[in-house]
Order: structure tokens, then C-alpha cells, then sequence
């Protein structure tokens, strides 16, 4: 039993880490609860950084949308 989870972290670990999944995408792919995911993602010492990243890299795509936007609507 405990090695069947740490290949099932393994897989989580490696899913959000390196495939760059959100946690909802992982849930559905290994069907898993999120609260799960997100449980086992927390205990990483990496997953609090890349959380953060995730986040300055959405506001990052946010401002350029919205900039755009605005651009279209000048014209």
C-alpha cells in the first residue's frame, strides 16, 4: 500500500511540477478528489514557489489581455 502511494505522488508531483497541470486537471486525470491533490502537493517543500510563479504569470497574461482590449477599443 505505501508504495502504491508513493508512485501515486510520484505521478501527482510529476503531473503539476514538470506537465504543468492545475490540480483540477490532475483530479480528473487520476481521479482523485482535489482536496487530495491538493493535501498531497502541500506537503512538498517545492509547491508553495510554484504556486506563487503560477500566480505572477496569470496576472502577467491578465495585464497583456487586458491591455489588448483596450487597444482594440482605441481603434
Amino acid at each position: 500500500m505505501k508504495k502504491m502511494n508513493l508512485e501515486r505522488n510520484e505521478l501527482i508531483y510529476n503531473l503539476y511540477f514538470k506537465d504543468k497541470l492545475t490540480i483540477s486537471e490532475i483530479s480528473k486525470k487520476i481521479d482523485l478528489s482535489i482536496s487530495q491533490i491538493s493535501r498531497i502537493l502541500s506537503k512538498s517543500p517545492l509547491y508553495q514557489q510554484e504556486k506563487a510563479n503560477r500566480k505572477e504569470e496569470n496576472i502577467k497574461k491578465h495585464n497583456e489581455q487586458a491591455k489588448e482590449i483596450m487597444r482594440k477599443k482605441k481603434k
